[in-house]
């Protein structure tokens, strides 16, 4: 169950979603997310906002590059931003909270690519190249940022809202990327199969590689970026005439 409240804090409104689930103990329990101002602000007062809050993601995800989550704290985030101490809990209530705004950041860039999917369909060697080019650009995303990912990853099996959104997010890929393949098939670029099966297996490459990026604490070359987008680009469109 969830719904939304405003709460007053020095004299300005902040709306708030709240989520009630039931904890191991099957104890009701309240999740608070920021959803923004209750009240316009400003432009000018607004863009400052915007400034600041990206100066604090931009912190977090710098210290998420020199060490673990785990040891990142809210007065850290906001030295890093160069902010006073309190600055940061102005736009999020813990870090967890700036660690999923992180993430909706980060998913935006991917939800931009997965758009381009459902542009129309150019000659075969176009979509050679516009698939290759999202498939790239999706694998150099966590060479800019991998702790960020690292930190993804190590949380989505502990946050109940981090693992849905992750899931989510997914599905819609897998989704895009199926009906994209049916369109390259209806055209004769593609003739696998199964397209639902191969947009399923495409997307488990990419989640071992963003593995393979956990794992060695570091972000894949270009050659492997290149590689990648390569056995991807085969297995869309070599079995076509």
């Amino acid at each position: 169950m969830a719904y939304e409240v405003v709460k007053r804090i020095r004299n300005r409104a902040y709306r708030y979603r709240v989520e009630s689930y039931r904890d191991e103990r099957g104890q009701a329990r309240g999740r608070w997310i920021y959803l923004g101002p209750a009240e316009p602000l400003p432009s000018g007062e607004k863009s400052q906002r915007t400034q600041t809050r990206s100066r604090l993601l931009d912190a977090l995800e710098c210290l998420l590059e020199r060490g673990e989550y785990a040891n990142v704290t809210a007065s850290a985030v906001s030295a890093e931003a160069g902010l006073a101490h309190g600055t940061f809990y102005r736009y999020f209530r813990n870090k967890r909270d700036a660690l999923r705004a992180a993430l909706h950041r980060y998913g935006e860039r991917t939800e931009r690519i997965r758009a381009t999917l459902s542009e129309p369909l150019g000659t075969k060697e176009q979509e050679r190249a516009r698939l290759r080019a999202g498939i790239e650009q999706i694998l150099r995303a966590p060479v800019e940022r991998p702790g960020l990912l690292r930190a993804w990853f190590a949380l989505a099996v502990q946050d109940e809202e981090i693992a849905f959104v992750r899931r989510e997010r997914r599905e819609a890929t897998r989704a895009a990327l199926c009906s994209y393949i049916e369109r390259l098939r209806a055209c004769g670029y593609a003739k696998v199969d199964d397209p639902p099966a191969t947009a399923h297996a495409i997307l488990a490459f990419l989640d071992g590689l963003f593995r393979l990026v956990v794992d060695r604490r570091g972000p894949l070359g270009e050659k492997e970026i290149a590689a990648a987008a390569t056995v991807i680009d085969r297995g869309v469109f070599a079995t076509a005439g």
